[in-house]
């Protein structure tokens, strides 16, 4: 198991996947969230951040998908077209 102490602290992506892997590490452990974080060296409010971070990625990535749709009728309405009409243009005469 990696613990967030034996690795530089890391910044933008390489940040989220640190504490992706740190989430990981947390949930295989069996400890506390106390006891990991005292061996890890990490907050408690860090950790409870990520770890609600990661669970609304994952409802969110579950929650997507397609769906079938299915038309009746036809696809376009036809549209009557436009009549005609014409402008004219009066200017005074200079």
């Amino acid at each position: 198991m990696l613990l967030a102490r034996s690795h530089p602290r890391p910044y933008g992506s390489a940040a989220a996947d640190h504490w992706r892997q740190v989430v990981d590490d947390y949930r295989r452990s069996g400890l506390t969230q106390r006891e990991f974080c005292q061996q890890a060296g990490v907050t408690i409010s860090r950790l409870n951040w990520w770890l609600t971070k990661t669970r609304r990625q994952a409802e969110a990535a579950a929650s997507m998908g397609f769906t079938e749709v299915q038309v009746s009728g036809p696809l376009m309405t036809p549209v009557p077209p436009t009549p005609t009409w014409a402008l004219e243009i009066v200017t005074p005469e200079v």
